[in-house]
């Protein structure tokens, strides 16, 4: 006799992007990518401004949104909290460095 194990994870791709692709198509992952481009140019111009002595804003950034990895579900999940904080984060560090080099 077969038997179906039924556990907590729900059905999605594991994956950010194809889930943004399922959910949101072409148009939406189109526009999240752009959203994370400009993150990670910002990112890398901030840590250019601080003459690389300062990198966790672009290394998180590499982190969070690195291509090949398994992610949980990109909406509706209490741990999405934690990850999209991690952005706000990002961006205050991104904002006070760029903010310091035109001071200087």
């Amino acid at each position: 006799e077969a038997t179906l194990h039924v556990s907590d994870c729900q059905w999605h791709p594991h994956n950010l992007y194809l889930q943004i692709l399922s959910e949101a198509g072409v148009l939406g992952l189109v526009f999240f990518i752009v959203m994370i481009g400009y993150i990670f140019l910002k990112a890398l111009q901030a840590s250019r401004a601080l003459y690389w002595r300062d990198n966790i804003a672009l290394i998180l950034t590499f982190v969070l949104f690195f291509p090949i990895q398994t992610y949980s579900q990109a909406f509706g999940q209490a741990k999405n909290f934690f990850v999209w904080t991690v952005v706000g984060f990002v961006l205050a560090k991104i904002r006070d460095a760029l903010a310091h080099d035109k001071m200087n």
